[in-house]
Parts: C-alpha cells; structure tokens; sequence
C-alpha cells in the first residue's frame, strides 16, 4: 500500500505538473497574441502615414509643377514687355534718307548760325532749340518742328 500511495502521489504531481505546463502555455500563447495585436495595430498605423505623407508628397509635387508653369507664363509676359519696351524707346525705324535729311537741316542751321553742338543725324533737345530759334529769328511760328515754309528759309543756308 505504501508503494500504491507513492505511485498516487508522483502521479498527482506529474498530473500538476502536466496542468502547470498547460497553464503557462496557454499563458504564454496567450501574451503572443496581445503582442501579434500590438504589432498588427502599429503595422497599420504606420501604413496609413505613409499613405498620407504620400499624398501630401503628391499634392506638393503637383503644386510645385503648377508654381513652375506660372513662372514660366511670367518670364515669356515680361520678356515680351521687355520687348516692348525696346521697340517703343527705340522708336519707329528711321530710313537712311531721314538721317541725311536731319544732317542736312542741322548743318543749315549751323550755317546760319544757330548753334546746336554736334551734328549727329537725331532731332534732339539742341537740335529742337536751334530749330526754335531760327523760326522766332525769321517770324516763323516757333514748335521746333521742321515744316514746309521753315525747311524753304532754311534750305537757303546750305
């Protein structure tokens, strides 16, 4: 009887063992799981930034190509203003003819002496006061521009 005693004994004890081991992995099983899930959960966290820093990477490429094309429009507007602005100071194209002409009146009203500073080809601001000068000298209506009547008198000097 003794031995049937010790033989229920260890087989108790082997049987909690048995149920302990069982417990810790069911425990153990248990922990894998809430770490899967707390794994899974970053996982889709994560996943879901990157999706939205990919399209907020998207929105601001898509700005930046918009940015590009508006400079684009304003460097051809102003190169055309700029344009522009060189045809309208340089004025209408003058012809050989012109130039020859405004030599020949400047040279006159040297001649008659009235002093203009260089003969140059360009009605300027001494050439437009010799100009005036010359038709108050000769009871010319006084504009300092070249007319008919005024170039008749003027011609005489050449």
């Amino acid at each position: 009887m003794h031995k049937s005693k010790a033989l229920i004994l260890s087989g108790l004890f082997c049987l909690s063992f048995l149920t302990g081991c069982a417990t810790t992995a069911t425990i153990e099983q248990s922990n894998a799981e809430v770490q899967l899930q707390s794994r899974e959960t970053k996982i889709a966290d994560l996943t879901s930034s990157l999706e939205k820093e990919r399209q907020e990477q998207q929105r601001l490429s898509e700005a930046l190509l918009e940015r590009d094309k508006k400079i684009k429009e304003l460097t051809l507007l102003l190169q055309k203003e700029k344009n522009k602005m060189k045809t309208a100071e340089s004025g209408p194209s003058k012809s050989k003819g012109y130039y020859f002409f405004v030599i020949a009146m400047q040279a006159a009203l040297r001649d008659a002496g009235f002093s203009l500073g260089l003969i140059d080809g360009k009605i300027g601001e001494r050439t437009r006061a010799a100009l005036k000068n010359f038709q108050k000298a000769n009871s010319l209506p006084a504009d300092g521009q070249i007319d008919k009547q005024t170039w008749q008198i003027l011609r005489g000097y050449l």
